[in-house]
């Protein structure tokens, strides 16, 4: 049997969810936000790929040999948690200070712009990048 380890970094985005973790097509483990699991799996060629809810990973092609130990780390999106504080703050500015943005024409247009901008990552997270939520790596300086 060959050993495959799993890291996932602690983060403030997803942090109450678990990933699931999938190896040829099926559930094998979920991991929790800052969790690192060992997992035993048999030597050959696999595919893994990690999900949450409606986003996931791309698939990352494993070769692991008797014995051999692969170590992989998972983390959520980057810009995520960014995007929806931004997103968040601007809407709430807007309601707060709707009739102080409305007298200056500079903050009206900049707060719509942010706005579009942050709307635009989340549709783009939410549609085409749906496989590129999560991040997927094998860390070959450790790799044993």
């Amino acid at each position: 049997m060959a050993k495959l380890i799993i890291t996932r970094k602690k983060e403030f985005s997803n942090r109450a969810a678990g990933y699931k973790v999938y190896l040829n097509k099926q559930e094998i483990e979920t991991i929790a936000s800052g969790e690192t699991k060992e997992i035993d799996i048999p030597e050959g060629t696999h595919n893994l790929y990690v999900k949450i809810n409606w986003y996931g990973s791309r698939n990352l092609p494993i070769i692991l040999g008797n014995g051999e130990t692969k170590i992989v780390s998972i983390s959520g999106n980057k810009y995520s948690s960014i995007n929806m504080i931004i997103l968040s703050l601007m809407i709430l500015s807007t309601i707060l200070f709707r009739e102080f943005i409305k007298n200056h024409i500079f903050l009206k247009y900049s707060a719509i712009i942010i706005i579009v901008i942050a709307l635009v990552v989340m549709t783009y997270y939410l549609t085409i990048g749906r496989n590129k939520y999560i991040e997927i790596k094998e860390n070959p300086e450790q790799t044993e």
